[in-house]
């Protein structure tokens, strides 16, 4: 993956990054909630807290700074953030990459939104709950019982880690953190190549989608463009495809005067990448075919 265009140390989301983002991972207030007097209180409004917590790490580790092996069903966490105040068309999403179990986050007393689920990653739009300079304090309440009615892998459920089943993961286990996007931007991409035909098909999903707006696919191999592709958008859900591969190679190849023995080279090295891939084999996507840039 560091051989990948995209490729940024200690981004969360490497195969699908973006310059403008925050992390928040680190030192944030904590504390149990065992009789579950939380919400009734409100403390999603001020944590008061004299405990911390190293965040992504689960309370039950070491490096969480608690390490604390018991049960404790419900928790809450609590941080301070100052963002730079986004521009009109900007909206600021906080990410979580995994929470277990079920969480529920507020910024500035509002409820933002829940999720259900230890091992997804969730974003949220927090733009409107900023105050007018950008302060947000993020106020997350996170359950997590013994139940075995929900996934819950090789966790024990029996109060104590025994044979195979080892002790419990907890709240925050993967890394917080923020980004700024356009109020229209892409949501999630799919890449699916077809080796028999040399296709490569590209999914996109749009975010807040609005008439008048261009997607622009640009793809390279080894530094060589070998597709350009822009269109204008008429769905949320849009989709390209690179039809014969090696064809659009040559293509580029004679366009950029690339000789013909390098062209032939650049096709042949491309096709075993291609079907070293196929073949389950580890090859990142950034060593074969690099979709480096996605712009709205």
């Amino acid at each position: 993956m560091k051989n990948a265009k995209c490729y940024k140390k200690g981004y969360p989301r490497p195969q699908f990054v973006r310059e403008n983002w925050l992390d928040l991972n680190g030192t944030w207030d904590f504390c149990f909630d065992d009789e579950n007097i939380g919400l009734k209180e409100k403390w999603y409004r001020n944590l008061k807290t004299n405990s911390q917590i190293n965040v992504p790490f689960a309370y039950q580790t070491k490096l969480s700074g608690i390490h604390d092996e018991s049960d404790h069903i419900v928790m809450w966490y609590a941080k301070k953030q100052l963002f730079n105040k986004p521009k009109k068309n900007e909206r600021i999403f906080l990410n979580f990459e995994g929470v277990d179990y079920k969480a529920s986050v507020y910024v500035n007393g509002l409820y933002i939104g829940s999720h259900i689920g230890g091992y997804c990653r969730f974003s949220l739009d927090i733009t409107d709950a900023l105050d007018k300079i950008g302060n947000a304090y993020i106020v997350v309440r996170v359950e997590d019982d013994l139940s075995c009615t929900h996934p819950r892998g090789k966790q024990s459920w029996a109060g104590h880690p025994f044979g195979c089943w080892y002790t419990p993961t907890s709240g925050i286990w993967k890394s917080v953190w923020a980004e700024v996007v356009s109020s229209t931007h892409i949501n999630r991409i799919k890449m699916t190549p077809n080796e028999s035909n040399m296709h490569m098909e590209f999914e996109y999903e749009i975010n807040n989608f609005k008439k008048g707006c261009s997607l622009r696919t640009i793809v390279s191999y080894n530094d060589t463009i070998i597709a350009d592709n822009k269109m204008a958008l008429i769905r949320e859900n849009q989709a390209y495809a690179i039809e014969q591969v090696d064809t659009q190679i040559r293509f580029f190849a004679k366009k950029q005067n690339i000789s013909e023995e390098k062209a032939r080279t650049l096709i042949s090295n491309f096709r075993k990448e291609w079907s070293k891939q196929n073949n389950g084999k580890k090859i990142s996507l950034g060593n074969t075919l690099t979709h480096f840039g996605v712009t709205i």
